[in-house]
């Protein structure tokens, strides 16, 4: 058996007048024979990049062969999005499993093994 990691629950923020609002990212996982699929849409930012990576790294954890990333209906990534999307490869001494985003934007993949 696999399990594969919940979607995230609703996070709250603060603007930067100070009043809570909700997140506005949500992630879908679906499991395939070797690969999870994320499908993540809303805007990814610094209230949001650490639980959606340890969301990610459960999920890359749990794949056979690795972790396909779908970002196509992300509207807004900031730089600890981007930061947390580098930090999912572990560096030299990673999972040893890579992940791909094939829809980050109109006819590119990026890839990090």
């Amino acid at each position: 058996m696999t399990i594969h990691p919940a979607p995230p629950a609703t996070v709250v923020g603060a603007d930067i007048s100070g009043d809570a609002q909700p997140s506005v990212v949500a992630v879908d996982f679906e499991p395939g024979h070797q690969r999870v699929l994320a499908r993540v849409c809303g805007e990814v930012d610094i209230e949001d990049a650490d639980e959606l990576g340890a969301d990610l790294a459960a999920a890359l954890d749990v794949s056979v062969s690795g972790l396909d990333v779908d970002l196509s209906a992300v509207t807004f990534c900031d730089c600890s999005c981007l930061h947390m999307l580098f930090r999912l490869t572990g560096g030299p001494a990673g999972p040893g499993k890579p992940w791909c985003s094939p829809h980050s934007a109109p006819g590119s993949t990026a890839c990090c093994a």
